[in-house]
């Protein structure tokens, strides 16, 4: 009896030291709030294909849900911004134009880069179109621009490798991410890489 009490009071204790208290709300560490309307350029990774339009909806989708408060113009890729605006590089002159025309007090933006693309089969000649499995890594830097003073008041850096299925291979070209269902083929890969970079914008929940 005496052995069962002790055993009792020392997973009791084991409990309290591993905190099985209530979980508490922590806000996010950046509060998009603060910025009456943030513009989002939208990533290009430079791959062909329909990867950076999905990349690009769900990043907007995970902002939207982590802060919903936040609204949130799209502002396209900076290449259409820049030959819109008539500068050359994405820098402190370029956003605070952006910022004036769009009515913006920020800007989403940064790089998103994919690795060479590694398939799981051994072709020689390619006759018609197939798909195909491949190891995709991917890199996403993320940055929060003020438009008044081209300031980075945040930034986020967040990469993965997985592999993605079912993609497309055309005759005569290279390897290019492009899947009928992005969900199935690399949904993994991007929910991933989103979920990392967009961390410091979600509620987090710790025990007390």
């Amino acid at each position: 009896m005496k052995t069962i009490k002790i055993c009792s009071v020392i997973l009791f204790a084991l409990a309290l030291s591993t905190g099985c208290g209530p979980k508490v709300a922590v806000p996010p560490t950046v509060d998009l709030s603060e910025y009456r309307t943030i513009g989002f350029i939208a990533f290009n990774s430079k791959t062909e294909g329909n990867f950076d339009e999905y990349f690009n909806e769900r990043l907007l989708q995970e902002i939207s849900i982590a802060q919903p408060r936040v609204e949130l113009v799209e502002l396209g890729t900076a290449a259409e911004l820049l030959d819109e605006i008539g500068y050359r590089r994405l820098d402190r002159d370029a956003i605070a134009e952006i910022g004036r025309i769009y009515e913006l007090d920020a800007v989403i933006t940064g790089t998103l880069d994919i690795s060479d693309i590694k398939p799981n089969v051994h072709v020689f000649r390619i006759l018609s179109d197939f798909a195909v499995n491949a190891d995709v890594e991917a890199k996403i830097t993320a940055r929060l621009v003020t438009t008044g003073r081209g300031a980075t008041v945040w930034a986020a850096t967040a990469r993965d490798r997985k592999n993605v299925a079912h993609l497309s291979v055309r005759a005569g070209r290279p390897f290019f991410l492009y899947a009928k269902n992005p969900d199935e083929a690399y949904g993994k890969l991007v929910d991933a890489i989103v979920r990392r970079v967009t961390r410091d914008l979600r509620v987090r929940y710790v025990r007390r």
